[in-house]
């Protein structure tokens, strides 16, 4: 189909492979507010974490705040043992 429709007159593919880290998710509180955060994990090891932008953002809109306080609050929260 490709060579019918086109105009190419070659095309490269290759496959490809993901490693992908096992993935958690826990709810963090904030001085605006609670929000989600992802975890990526590596056998026992917490490599990265990340707080939801959208609702980062909607907390930060709702009290006139960059999104960048609530994000780092969000991270510094995740930081704190869990109770």
């Amino acid at each position: 189909v490709l060579f019918g429709e086109t105009t190419t007159l070659g095309l490269r593919w290759h496959r490809e492979q993901r490693t992908t880290l096992r993935r958690t998710a826990r709810r963090v509180s904030t001085p605006w507010g609670e929000l989600d955060l992802k975890e990526g994990w590596s056998g026992d090891d917490l490599l990265t974490l990340q707080p939801e932008f959208d609702q980062a953002l909607a907390l930060a809109d709702a009290a006139a705040v960059p999104v960048r306080r609530v994000l780092d609050a969000a991270r510094a929260a995740a930081d704190r043992p869990r109770e």
